[in-house]
């Protein structure tokens, strides 16, 4: 579930602190775009760290131009239309409501609106609309099942003025949020855009192409396995590459044994081209599920032992989520290939689970939440069934929000908590528990109590 606010204002201060001491490396932040009318051109303004060096400027530049190629190619990101202005706006008025109310009031609403801001429709296209039936009469709330539990929540709570405007600010803010369907796509593109700016730079000046090569290598090797997009999305782009460019994919290369396949070369020179259509068109899903590979994973296994006791084991060595001991565990534990693409999907996309409001259960005096992993099945296919068992156990350890993990029942409770005190009712999560058996938490804003019964989480679409 959504973690209050103000553990990310601590994060960025933690943030703030590395990049000051230069612990860290702040690649850019990236401004709004303005029109030139002399150069008749559109520019985007870019702020980098002030000690950067010029190598590290140039990086940043080529690091900018692949994020502007997907935001302008890719046709999710295309969709995400943000008013910046409109923002800007948001901004002076929350510090005129400062004026007005009490400091702790914003506060408290800001934190329930950054809890409901992980329960929005971020995935239209995931779940599939009922008709409705045509000539019914029987009038039920809601008619139909809804994943914008956010938006429900404004449509049905009668706030005060000032509750309403904010939370619907908070709203059209976090719309910005579906763009965390392309976040290892978008930070492994520009990495490899950066990297394919080093290999031009090598031709004419092999010492500046060294220093950013080195910081290319400090971005996707020891800052991000435990953010994980630049490193796994990096990765994955040259090892396509590679692969279209030497013809080593499609269904006859597949029928290749193992020995054959170490030795088939079939230049086809393919590679940017492949890429180009995937950041056109794909998202993080897609592009795990359909590029990632057992040999790719095989591949990532035996470039992170190669590096054990490095910086990189080091660093992140109190860090159990990142992408290196995942990788590990894949390989140690045998974990189905299904799954672990999942996990890697699901703790890097910080946009919380997929609840939904199920149709006809909202009477005024409860509101039910049920999970939806109705998902699963659209990049699983077919299970087979001496598979189908291991699979569902891993599966409700992985996606249960209320399994025995500390951190995860405290954070299940405090957003049910958060949501019950905004409706004012009882509000009841229906889950799973690590057996895959059905569990409902329910809040009354206050306590939980935790019961086996209810439908458990939607499997089928």
């Amino acid at each position: 579930m959504p973690v209050p606010s103000w553990e990310a204002g601590q994060e960025k201060l933690l943030q703030e602190d590395r990049m000051k001491y230069r612990q860290g490396v702040l690649y850019e932040m990236v401004g709004h775009p303005f029109y030139n009318r002399l150069e008749r051109k559109e520019f985007i303004t870019v702020f980098i760290n002030q000690h950067d060096t010029y190598d590290e400027i140039l990086s940043v530049m080529a690091h900018v131009y692949g994020h502007l190629h997907i935001e302008y190619n890719n046709k999710l990101a295309k969709s995400v239309h943000s008013n910046y202005n409109k923002h800007e706006f948001y901004r002076d008025r929350y510090r005129e409501m400062e004026k007005i109310l009490s400091i702790e009031q914003l506060e408290q609403l800001y934190d329930h609106a950054q809890t409901l801001s992980g329960l929005m429709d971020l995935f239209p296209d995931f779940h599939k609309a009922k008709k409705s039936d045509y000539y019914s009469t029987e009038r039920i709330n809601p008619n139909s099942d809804v994943y914008d539990v956010y938006k429900f929540t404004l449509n049905n709570v009668k706030f005060n003025p000032w509750e309403k405007e904010l939370l619907e600010m908070m709203y059209d803010i976090n719309q910005l949020m579906k763009t965390a369907r392309i976040k290892i796509m978008h930070e492994g593109f520009a990495t490899f855009v950066e990297d394919k700016y080093a290999t031009e730079v090598a031709k004419t000046d092999a010492g500046t192409a060294f220093k950013m090569r080195e910081g290319i290598l400090r971005v996707a090797d020891v800052l991000s396995p435990s953010q994980l997009p630049y490193y796994l999305g990096f990765r994955l782009f040259k090892d396509i590459e590679n692969r279209w460019n030497e013809g080593r994919h499609g269904p006859l290369y597949e029928l290749l044994s193992e020995d054959e396949k170490r030795n088939y070369i079939k230049r086809e020179d393919k590679g940017l081209f492949e890429i180009l259509e995937i950041v056109k068109s794909y998202t993080d899903w897609d592009f795990i599920f359909s590029y990632a590979d057992n040999d790719f994973f095989k591949k990532l296994a035996k470039e992170i032992e190669e590096k054990t006791n490095k910086l990189i084991e080091r660093q992140y060595a109190d860090s159990p989520a990142n992408v290196v001991n995942m990788v590990k565990d894949y390989y140690n534990k045998k974990i189905d290939p299904n799954i672990f693409r999942f996990q890697l999907l699901m703790r890097t996309e910080n946009y919380g689970p997929m609840l939904y409001v199920p149709k006809g259960s909202f009477n005024g005096d409860r509101l039910i939440l049920r999970q939806d992993l109705s998902f699963l099945k659209r990049y699983t296919g077919i299970i087979p069934e001496e598979q189908r068992k291991n699979f569902e156990r891993e599966a409700a350890q992985m996606f249960g929000l209320y399994n025995e993990d500390a951190g995860e029942k405290q954070e299940t409770a405090l957003a049910l908590n958060r949501i019950a005190s905004l409706w004012n009712i009882p509000v009841s999560l229906e889950t799973m528990n690590k057996e895959g058996k059905p569990l409902t938490v329910t809040s009354n804003g206050k306590k939980i109590d935790v019961s086996e019964k209810g439908d458990g989480p939607k499997l089928d679409d």
